[in-house]
């Protein structure tokens, strides 16, 4: 498991200009059966807002994940549900 900060570093340093990271655990609250929940819509609405996020935006989502699609597909997921 990698530390928060770790991972932010490598965002930082290769990153796609303005792209913005997203915590798909923020607004969570992880449990002993389901580490990574739905987040609390309320919650989640400001933190998409904060990283400049609305309604009338596209999306591109990109992960760099060993496989290459786990954390982008569960973003997209987040934002359909």
């Amino acid at each position: 498991m990698h530390h928060l900060q770790d991972i932010l570093l490598f965002f930082f340093s290769a990153h796609i200009p303005q792209a913005r990271y997203f915590d798909q655990l923020e607004c969570t609250t992880p449990t002993k059966y389901i580490p990574r929940g739905i987040p609390e819509i309320k919650c989640f609405e400001s933190y998409l807002s904060h990283l400049g996020v609305s309604n009338n935006d596209h999306i591109v989502l990109y992960d760099r994940s060993p496989m290459g699609l786990y954390a982008s597909s569960r973003a997209w997921w987040l934002l359909k549900v």
